[in-house]
């Protein structure tokens, strides 16, 4: 078992360690539901990785040893494709425990909304990271808080996050549930980018 875990830990900290301090640049697109149908944005986006590191969360009592996860923080924009404004930013960090095989992805946004999601981390035979997290409003433990404003009009009640990372090309597909007004609205956002160093 221990050497099982040792060498998943040195696969993911060489992965990792490959992209420390990496852009990523490519195109994707958002899609929201209207009363009018499907509204699609073309989008271009970016982002950047940080070098990976270790936290430790201390032992509590005596059944309690201790965790430790290795992170890599990032940040990632989207601008419209066809007139370069700001569609979206966002901050956070992507955690795994390793002994667990568990991921989690924390995020924030300038829109007011925190998300802490939770699934568990894959590495194929190939090199690559797979990544799978979802979070759920009023979980106690992978969860979503929206500010004020858009806990009365628009709250985000599910998210779910599927991303795939290689050597070169870091995709994703993640998808946002809305409740506005009586509706529940599903809102998805597709990228793939290639590393640009």
């Amino acid at each position: 078992m221990n050497s099982l875990i040792h060498r998943e830990k040195h696969q993911l900290l060489v992965h990792l360690d490959k992209f420390a301090d990496s852009i990523w640049v490519g195109n994707g697109k958002d899609t929201v539901p209207t009363p009018d149908g499907s509204q699609v944005t073309a989008y271009t986006a970016t982002m950047t990785m940080g070098p990976a590191f270790e936290t430790v969360q201390g032992a509590l009592g005596k059944a309690n040893k201790g965790q430790k996860q290795w992170c890599v923080h990032y940040y990632s924009q989207r601008a419209d494709a066809s007139t370069g404004l700001s569609l979206h930013q966002e901050t956070g960090y992507w955690l795994f425990d390793i002994v667990n095989s568990a991921f989690c992805k924390a995020v924030s946004t300038p829109h007011g909304i925190a998300i802490l999601a939770g699934g568990a981390f894959t590495l194929s035979t190939e090199g690559g990271l797979i990544m799978v997290a979802t979070a759920k409003a009023g979980s106690p433990e992978y969860g979503i808080t929206n500010q004020p404003y858009l806990n009365r009009y628009s709250p985000m009640q599910n998210f779910t996050s599927n991303m795939t990372q290689t050597d070169s090309v870091y995709s994703y597909s993640e998808t946002s549930l809305l409740r506005i007004g009586d509706c529940d609205c599903l809102r998805r956002d597709e990228a793939t980018l290639c590393l640009r160093r």
